[in-house]
C-alpha cells in the first residue's frame, strides 16, 4: 500500500529561496526532495539531524544589537 502524502507549504525568504535552488540545482535535487529527506531523518533520529547555531557574523550582530539597546 503506498504511503498517504501530506502537502507542506512554508514561506521562505525569495534571496535564501534563489540561493538555496542553485545549489540544489547542482546537486541535481528539488526542494520537496530535501523537504521529504529532513522529515524522514527527523522522524528517523527522533530530532534534527544537524546543528542548530549561529555563525560568527550572526553572533557578531547580536552582540551589537544587545550594546546598542544597553546604551539607550
Amino acid at each position: 500500500m503506498a504511503a498517504r502524502k501530506r502537502r507542506v507549504t512554508a514561506d521562505v525568504d525569495e534571496d535564501i529561496m534563489q540561493q538555496a535552488n542553485k545549489v540544489l540545482n547542482i546537486v541535481g535535487l528539488k526542494s520537496a526532495t530535501v523537504v521529504q529527506v529532513l522529515f524522514s531523518r527527523i522522524a528517523a533520529t527522533g530530532g534534527i539531524p544537524f546543528p542548530i547555531v549561529l555563525t560568527a557574523e550572526e553572533k557578531k550582530q547580536l552582540r551589537q544589537e544587545a550594546k546598542d539597546q544597553s546604551d539607550q
